[in-house]
């Protein structure tokens, strides 16, 4: 009895403190002036709009199971052993996992249900999972899947997830869910089989971000760049203008040495792929009915390609190693370049460092662009075993969770990121904003379809930008057949 007590206090002071936020994933500022139209969920909480849009539910008694990687596999061992998005047994120390913790404890007072992870192991045990339970015709094992979005959209393509569009207590123009997941993966202006939102939060780390070290920065003689960030002069040439002054041989040698000299710029072999999303392009774009097809050499893109050859075949500027965020932790780098939750690693480096939006390859450009891993970035997806009755009963559950999130777990996000736990200054903690508004998906990212696709930016470093074209060439017509058969298999789809 004195627990449930302890429990009813606590969820009242979370929900009580997390009440007036605001913090979804949809993206865009609030709008403080006055309006004239009544709102009728004015200064109600999320999760309280979401429950009267799903009006009468009865789910009393129902078990919601979760499928989902093992606490700190996936990337989540960046964080920790016991990371993940899915379920924490008590309350602990940390607002994120604490937050988690009295989200499903709020839902499932709310709804009469019991939430329940299903760990298991690691994502590529998860894709096998989904595979066994829709053949075997098994609802009872799990209700929902949590994992790679690569995965899966594999998944998807099988017929073993069902359409978000067709399940009728679904909102995707709920501002907790992630805009720009339901834009980039909606097929056919109606077919969707993957969400995230403000119910998880691997969809934001999986945005790639430049870390710079505050001395080396002050020792070249510059600024910091947050200025820059925000008047939109942060670019692609600036970096590697400020790198090449911030670069050190420190023992003399005539030679810069990973973990021995200070390096301008830190990335991995995917460099080039990672930053043709700075200058406004993709591997592949969407057609009028969000079917993906190649960007093949063109003159845009093939001017790209060889503008950042030539920055980073300069080794003696830049380091592509993937040991490089030791190198970076141990101040032998200036600018470091990898995933938004890779920034734990650096929880201890001595010193102070800040974060920036990827830059502009184009200064013209309205916005920061970066790209985003489909490996890294998890999501949701419903089998394909579920009636209609019992996938809305599902919808319903997401819903709630995803708003009660938008409530809880977002605002526990920002303060984990925020208040000194990952990031150093006040500046970087404005930068939040322009990193998470950046993030571009792409059809070929990761998606076994495009491997081939890939490879050639990959390959770029070691082969010379006179490759691209060519290499573009010789896959044109494996890739297209690979991407055609993509996307007639979401088209035959029924559910």
């Amino acid at each position: 009895m004195k627990k449930i007590i302890c429990l009813v206090i606590a969820l009242a002071l979370f929900t009580s403190l997390f009440a007036c936020s605001d913090s979804t994933k949809s993206g865009g500022s609030s709008n403080t002036e006055e309006s004239t139209t009544t709102d009728p969920y004015a200064g109600k909480s999320n999760l309280q709009m979401a429950l009267e849009q799903q009006g009468d539910v009865n789910l009393e008694g129902m078990t919601f199971r979760i499928l989902s990687p093992n606490p700190g596999s996936h990337f989540y061992y960046f964080s920790g052993a016991t990371e993940n998005e899915v379920f924490y047994e008590e309350l602990g120390s940390e607002p994120l996992s604490n937050s988690i913790y009295m989200r499903n404890l709020e839902v499932s007072e709310k709804l009469g249900i019991t939430i329940e992870p299903v760990w298991a192991g690691n994502t590529g045990d998860i894709t096998a999972m989904v595979q066994q339970a829709v053949n075997a015709g098994d609802t009872d094992a799990f209700n929902v899947v949590l994992n790679r979005l690569d995965a899966l959209v594999s998944n998807a393509t099988n017929g073993l997830l069902l359409n978000y569009y067709n399940i009728d207590t679904m909102n995707l123009e709920n501002k907790w869910w992630d805009r720009h997941i339901i834009d980039a993966f909606t097929m056919y202006g109606n077919k969707l089989y993957t969400l995230s939102g403000d119910i998880n939060y691997y969809d934001d780390y999986a945005v790639e971000i430049v870390i710079f070290n505050h001395n080396i920065c002050k020792d070249a003689g510059f600024d910091f760049p947050y200025k820059d960030v925000k008047e939109g002069t942060w670019t692609v040439d600036k970096m590697f203008t400020m790198a090449a002054l911030g670069c050190s041989d420190l023992n003399g040698d005539g030679l810069f040495q990973e973990n021995v000299d200070i390096v301008g710029i830190g990335e991995n072999a995917d460099c080039i792929l990672h930053f043709i999303y700075s200058y406004g392009l993709k591997m592949s774009e969407t057609d009028e009915n969000g079917v993906p097809e190649v960007v093949w050499a063109n003159d845009q893109n093939t001017s790209v390609i060889d503008e950042l050859y030539n920055y980073f075949s300069d080794s003696t500027l830049v380091n592509i190693s993937y040991s490089n965020a030791t190198a970076f932790n141990n101040s032998k780098e200036f600018f470091y370049l990898d995933m938004l939750g890779t920034l734990p690693n650096f929880r201890n480096m001595s010193d102070d460092f800040g974060i920036l939006p990827m830059p502009k390859g184009d200064p013209s450009m309205d916005s920061y662009k970066a790209y985003v891993s489909n490996g890294w970035t998890t999501a949701y997806g419903i089998p394909s075993t579920f009636g209609s009755v019992d996938a809305n009963k599902i919808g319903t559950v997401l819903e709630c969770l995803s708003a009660a999130s938008a409530d809880n777990v977002t605002p526990a996000l920002y303060e984990q990121l925020l208040e000194s736990k990952y990031i150093r200054d006040e500046e970087s903690q404005k930068m939040l904003d322009y990193i998470l508004d950046s993030k571009v998906y792409d059809w070929a990212g990761d998606l076994d379809w495009a491997t081939s696709l890939r490879s050639v930016y990959q390959n770029i470093i070691s082969k010379g930008s006179d490759s691209f074209a060519s290499s573009m060439e010789r896959i044109k017509r494996s890739t297209e057949k690979s991407l055609e058969k993509l996307a007639e298999s979401i088209a035959e789809l029924e559910y």
